[in-house]
């Protein structure tokens, strides 16, 4: 037991640190990933007296998150050190954008964001008969195509059963409307012009539709990124009145207040992600985010030496290869799974390990050096690109993406999912959408012409 204090002290030091460096920037993605970490660390122990049976981290275990977390920190470090080093530009004043734009725009993202809806479900609904759905529910009917789709993915991608090609990337589409439109919601909400703008229902039913486009194949991670992606348009428009520490003293309540919310809402949403559990809402949510580490601990010491090369790490880029008919190796999505019974005996599978994990099977511990300090150097350049240029697109990308600095406490998604075609394919999609926001046609109001996105 004593062992987790002394992981959480060690990551509490670093996360000293970035705090004394940095000034407590609360977007910081080593801040956050440190933070996530420590929180982590605390829900496992918490989970030794609801779920976790391992009271003793390995010397190995601890070595590699902490080796985790200071390689992505110096990532970031360097990243600061030379942007600083380089002349300073003018500091930018953030103007709040007018989020009243044209009904023909909004009329358009929502007949776009239906369609697909339309199309994902009835790809959902094909692929689960073709293994056993015969009509019970829709929660059934994700639970088979999720047993499908991620699970089992290797061996049903090898027999083609999978989404459309076509579909797939209509969804990527749909994705980015969701989030510029959350996006829009915020500015609704900061610019007080437009407080009582009656667009806002239709931006928010644009957002609901796309939700739903992506609860039907993503599950529960997808209420994740777009919980955090609104979190950081938040507290970045926030940031540009107050300092995070005064953010925080002054908004304590809501944020308490939002958190159990987000919490209540996640466990609730279980039946509809077609998702199972008799645990309660404590056990479940210690479980969530607390089991990686000793589920690490569990998995560490008897795991095998990769087969492929990288074929861990960069799977995303082997299932890539792997469609384009490149190569004949493919990596499935979920690797070993381990399990941990609850007080009452109630079972829970993980097969969540850490990012580093994944570097560390692959590559040793040279790998949770290196690949760790690339991570954080691109996600801290993304950071310092959003604060210095603090364009529209810089925001919403970087918060797009956000998730991962966080979410790499249960698994690794820079190399599988950022390093991949489709980041290229949702910057092109986000700057042309931003275009076709700031379009003006005749018809549109005269007063749009003259206003701008920040």
């Amino acid at each position: 037991m004593y062992t987790y204090f002394i992981l959480i002290i060690l990551l509490s030091l670093i996360l000293y640190f970035n705090i004394k460096i940095y000034n407590f920037d609360l977007l910081s993605p080593s801040f956050l990933y440190t933070t996530a970490m420590i929180l982590s660390s605390t829900l496992a122990f918490i989970g030794l007296f609801l779920w976790n049976d391992v009271s003793y981290l390995s010397i190995k275990t601890i070595l590699i998150c902490i080796l985790s977390v200071v390689s992505f920190n110096a990532g970031e470090y360097i990243i600061r050190k030379i942007c600083n080093n380089q002349k300073k530009s003018k500091k930018k004043k953030i103007e709040y954008i007018d989020a009243d734009i044209s009904w023909w725009k909004i009329i358009i993202q929502f007949v776009f964001v239906t369609v697909v809806f339309c199309l994902i479900y009835s790809e959902v609904y094909r692929i689960a008969t073709v293994v056993g759905y015969k009509g019970e529910g829709i929660s059934t009917m994700i639970k088979y195509y999720r047993n499908t789709s991620i699970l089992f993915s290797t061996k049903y991608i090898k027999a083609g059963i999978n989404i459309n090609i076509i579909v797939s990337q209509l969804q990527k589409i749909v994705e980015v409307i969701c989030f510029v439109n959350i996006y829009l919601i915020v500015a609704v909400i900061f610019n007080k012009d437009t407080i009582k703008n009656r667009k806002v229902s239709l931006y928010a039913l644009i957002v609901a539709v796309s939700i739903l486009s992506s609860l039907l194949t993503g599950g529960r991670m997808r209420l994740v990124v777009y919980a955090v992606f609104t979190a950081a348009i938040i507290l970045f428009k926030l940031n540009q009145k107050y300092s995070y520490v005064d953010m925080i003293k002054k908004y304590k309540k809501e944020i308490v207040i939002i958190i159990i919310v987000m919490v209540t809402s996640f466990y609730c949403a279980l039946p509809l992600l077609g998702r199972k559990t008799d645990t309660n809402i404590i056990e479940y949510t210690t479980f969530y985010y607390g089991a990686p580490i000793p589920s690490l601990e569990k998995i560490i010491n008897e795991d095998d030496k990769p087969a492929f090369f990288g074929e861990e790490t960069f799977r995303g880029i082997q299932n890539v290869a792997y469609k384009l008919k490149i190569s004949d190796y493919i990596q499935p999505i979920s690797i070993k799974w381990v399990y941990f019974y609850t007080k009452d005996k109630d079972k829970l599978s993980s097969n969540i390990y850490t990012s580093a994990k994944r570097y560390y099977h692959d590559f040793g511990y040279l790998g949770v050096i290196l690949l760790q300090l690339i991570n954080g150097l691109v996600l801290s350049l993304l950071y310092v690109i959003m604060k210095q240029k603090k364009t529209t697109v810089s925001i919403i990308f970087y918060s797009m993406y956000v998730y991962m600095a966080i979410d790499q406490v249960r698994d690794e998604h820079f190399f599988s999912n950022f390093v991949h075609i489709n980041t290229i394919f949702k910057l092109v999609v986000l700057v042309c959408l931003m275009w076709l926001i700031k379009l003006n046609l005749k018809g549109d109001k005269d007063e749009n012409k003259n206003r701008k996105l920040n």
